[in-house]
């Protein structure tokens, strides 16, 4: 898969753990709205469980050996606050509050696919319970990947088996 897809993925899957609480919000003034939210939100959820869950299985894996990492699992709350609950206050009541809410995910969907935002996703730690690090590999110095993993400590040196799903991307099989 290529790696504007992935991030995508990754950036649409952060969002996950919001859709439900807006759906909830929106349902008696924004029937058609809260619908259309639960509706992406299972196909985002669907799509995210069968590619971390079946496609990266499918991929050819390589072995690594992990000499430095850095845990960006505290970086979730962060994201939260500055992402996600401010969205709990917009009310879809015209035409400009929708156009806004749109350009708001357009721009940090763009950030988020463009910089290392993929660190911080909540539903890569609750609901598919993986673990982001950023690591470095022996053997490719200077040069940092974001390691996706179910294991929350491992000693260093490690050698594990990783795909690269995306540009800099690492999941453990």
């Amino acid at each position: 898969m290529s790696n504007w897809f992935v991030r995508s993925l990754l950036f649409g899957s952060s969002y996950l753990p919001m859709l439900p609480i807006l759906m909830l919000l929106y349902w008696d003034a924004h029937l058609a709205c809260a619908i259309v939210l639960g509706i992406v939100g299972l196909i985002l959820l669907a799509v995210s469980l069968w590619y971390f869950g079946w496609e990266v299985r499918t991929m050819n894996p390589t072995t690594v050996k992990i000499i430095e990492k850095e845990s960006h699992d505290s970086d979730t709350m962060s994201y939260i606050a500055t992402y996600l609950f401010p969205l709990l206050s917009v009310t879809l009541d015209t035409w400009k509050q929708l156009l806004a809410l749109g350009l708001t995910f357009a721009v940090v969907g763009f950030v988020y696919v463009n910089s290392k935002m993929i660190y911080i996703n909540p539903t890569l730690s609750l609901l598919l319970r993986l673990h982001l690090y950023e690591v470095g590999i022996e053997g490719r110095d200077g040069l940092h990947f974001s390691l996706l993993t179910r294991s929350d400590q491992f000693a260093i040196p490690a050698t594990i088996k990783v795909v690269e799903v995306g540009s800099g991307i690492l999941f453990e099989v």
